[in-house]
């Protein structure tokens, strides 16, 4: 097993496009009916599914119904500038659709851009809750980016 395998064994890819994005001509390489097998061959534990348009909480009963996987699917709610950024109203309906990865995302983006603007109880209240999602959910990567945010406003704070 190469280091490539064994980084994949467990993953969550969190940036899956499901759809043609940005252009008609431009479509995506496989629907998901082959990558997925594919995904699960190599062992991965899951996968965000994203559009820049629309939430994907309503394509993935159909993906599902396509091919039998172990992979799990999430949905995902874009939060770019265009659709607004990062907003307490959106995590809020991403939790209550179990789109949790997501919610877990925005905690973090909100708990780094409360810090950033120096409201330190509000960053750690979002980076607390993001921790602790992302440690239920064994998404080690985003945990660890959360720690090291929540080390930067403890040093901010201790300049």
């Amino acid at each position: 097993m190469t280091l490539y395998d064994d980084m994949m064994q467990g993953a969550i890819d969190v940036h899956c496009h499901i759809d043609f994005e940005f252009s008609a001509q431009e479509r995506k390489r496989e629907p998901e009916f082959l990558w997925l097998p594919k995904a699960e061959a190599m062992g991965m534990r899951g996968v965000v599914l994203k559009s820049h348009w629309w939430p994907t909480v309503n394509v993935t009963p159909y993906i599902l119904a396509l091919v039998e996987t172990k992979v799990a699917l999430w949905s995902s709610v874009a939060l770019n500038i265009t659709a607004g950024g990062p907003n307490p109203c959106i995590i809020d309906a991403c939790a209550a659709l179990g789109m949790r990865p997501a919610a877990a995302r925005c905690h973090l983006s909100l708990g780094t851009l409360y810090g950033r603007a120096g409201e330190e109880a509000p960053a750690r209240e979002h980076l607390g809750t993001a921790a602790k999602m992302f440690g239920e959910m064994r998404m080690r990567y985003w945990g660890q980016r959360t720690e090291a945010e929540t080390r930067e406003l403890s040093r901010q704070r201790g300049a």
